[in-house]
């Protein structure tokens, strides 16, 4: 195969190959939380700048350097480990985020908004269902 130049300094990969069959995939959970802990420090930093909440920038992240992104972080036994401490994490600062007297103050909106959610994903839930049996 002929090698395609994609990067300005010279790197080469064949045509048919993904940029994911050059990196090699990790193989510790020391490692694997060291990526995570510094990616997610970088996006934090990132969504700070440009003023948005870095919840965001956690879960922008998760989502680049995941198994279905980069594929940087594989999926294995140490990677759903360290993902039910950051459903944990994420749960505790959503906690952090609201106040009582703000939700009690939006409680139409959020209930509402919420109750809509729960409804249609049950509704289309149920369509998908009688549609595929």
């Amino acid at each position: 195969m002929k090698p395609v130049n994609i990067f300005p300094y010279g790197v080469l990969i064949e045509e048919n190959t993904q940029l994911t069959d050059y990196i090699r995939p990790m193989h510790s959970a020391l490692e694997l939380t060291l990526l995570l802990l510094g990616a997610a420090v970088l996006g934090v930093v990132a969504f700070r700048m440009m003023q948005l909440p870095p919840m965001l920038g956690y879960l922008v992240v998760g989502i680049f350097i995941g198994p279905h992104g980069l594929g940087l972080v594989q999926d294995s036994d140490s990677t759903s480990s360290l993902a039910e401490f950051g459903v944990v994490f994420l749960m505790f600062s959503i906690g952090l985020e609201f106040s009582l007297p703000k939700l009690s103050s939006m409680r139409k909106t959020v209930f509402g908004l919420g109750m809509a959610q729960v409804l249609s994903t049950i509704a289309a839930s149920v369509c998908a269902f009688t549609v595929k049996v």
